[in-house]
């Protein structure tokens, strides 16, 4: 069986092993208890990011994820050697309430949260 990478962002102000928790029964009720159907709840926990110190708004964050599409030098999370991999623990980054939400904007877990709240990216490699 194979892996596939998953973002989640989350907005609420749940701690962030309640928050993980949430999105897992939702990817459960989503998906199955398939233990290979490509979602977080392939993953064995969440630990913060180690590289994340402070929160961060979602550009910010997108950008550490991704330093190759947004121009500056790095590489992206997934090449790294230190990262999370498939049936570890998913990682998650603090995220800041933003200032400008953007109501429209949903998830797939999540139907139009509101980014005016604190909340959590959690990434990882999912087990497909």
């Amino acid at each position: 069986m194979g892996g596939t990478s998953f973002e989640n962002e989350y907005r609420g102000t749940a701690s962030m092993a309640d928050a993980y928790r949430e999105l897992v029964e939702q990817a459960f009720y989503e998906q199955g208890h398939d233990p290979y159907n490509g979602t977080i709840s392939t993953t064995s926990g969440v630990i913060q990011d180690p590289a994340v110190k402070e929160p961060m708004t979602y550009a910010e964050a997108q950008a550490h994820l991704y330093p190759e599409r947004f121009g500056a030098e790095g590489t992206d999370w997934w090449d790294k050697d230190e990262s999370p991999q498939k049936w570890e623990a998913a990682w998650a980054i603090p995220l800041k309430p933003e200032d400008n939400p953007d109501p429209l904007q949903s998830d797939p877990w999540r139907q139009h949260f509101d980014k005016s709240q604190p909340g959590w990216l959690f990434y990882g490699i999912a087990a497909c």
